[in-house]
């Protein structure tokens, strides 16, 4: 890759991940510390910031604490987007943010965490842009390509105050059904086969990272939008399977009317 291409993966890399903030998580037990990294993004619903990851992510946690681990630390990794001013996480208190799995049906796996006004505000202050109902409740069209966005574990060095993370951006290539290696569920799911970048053997780490659909427009413009969550995996096949967003966003803004309760 010549430096031209390398200013212009950086710069694509940039440009999702001023939407996506991975979660740094510390737990402790009477022994020994150890860290797990997150993939999350921000959506706005009627103007509410939350983080989204999937909700197997949230149900680890809560196995975490139960096997003995307590989580005494959180950060919030808001660096890598492309107007980030700063390399420093921001303190996160993850009781506080209230994270919850909205639907018990485990295929619809939906992770949420609110974000209060002032950690909005450090977000905002280092670039971070949440991805609002222009962007989750409008497609404009077919896609002509699909990319997950996320931080893989494998790649991390979770470390404090500052960790390495390897911003990911990998092409999907979209499954008219469902591949036979994933298991069938009742909810919808969406299906594809991730691409393998270089240096990248494990997708770990990116469940609840956001699939865009990319499309470019009469102005030949390219435009994007969030299409889903990645849930689950096969590995061999590199068969993923995904949480479509929009039910997911107009189900929220329904809770925000009143006409659901949580």
């Amino acid at each position: 890759m010549n430096d031209s291409q390398k200013t212009e993966t950086n710069h694509v890399v940039g440009l999702f991940f001023q939407h996506v903030v991975p979660i740094q998580l510390r737990f402790r037990n009477e022994q020994e510390t150890k860290h797990r990294i997150i993939t999350s993004f921000v959506l706005s619903v009627q103007q509410q910031w939350l983080l989204v990851t999937a909700g197997h992510c949230i149900r680890d946690v809560r196995q975490n604490e139960t096997s003995g681990w307590k989580l005494d630390r959180a950060f919030l990794i808001d660096s890598i987007g492309l107007q980030a001013k700063h390399d420093h996480p921001v303190p996160f208190d993850w009781e506080a943010a209230l994270p919850s799995v909205p639907f018990r049906d485990e295929a619809n796996d939906f992770g949420l965490l609110l974000i209060d006004d002032f950690t909005r505000r450090q977000l905002q202050a280092n670039g971070v842009r949440a991805i609002t109902e222009q962007a989750w409740d409008f497609e404009p069209g077919d896609a002509f390509a699909y990319l997950l966005v996320g931080a893989p574990s494998t790649l991390a060095q979770p470390d404090e105050p500052i960790s390495r993370l390897t911003a990911v951006v990998a092409a999907v290539r979209r499954a008219d059904q469902r591949p036979a290696d994933l298991e069938e569920t009742e909810a919808e799911r969406w299906y594809g086969y991730v691409g393998h970048p270089e240096g990248l053997s494990d997708i770990d780490g990116m469940s609840g990272g956001p699939i865009l659909g990319l499309r470019r427009n009469e102005a030949g413009e390219l435009k994007y939008w969030l299409h889903a969550i990645q849930s689950a995996w096969h590995r061999p096949s590199r068969a993923i399977a995904a949480c479509p967003m929009r039910p997911l966003g107009r189900f929220l803004s329904e809770v925000i009317d009143g006409v659901h309760e949580v």
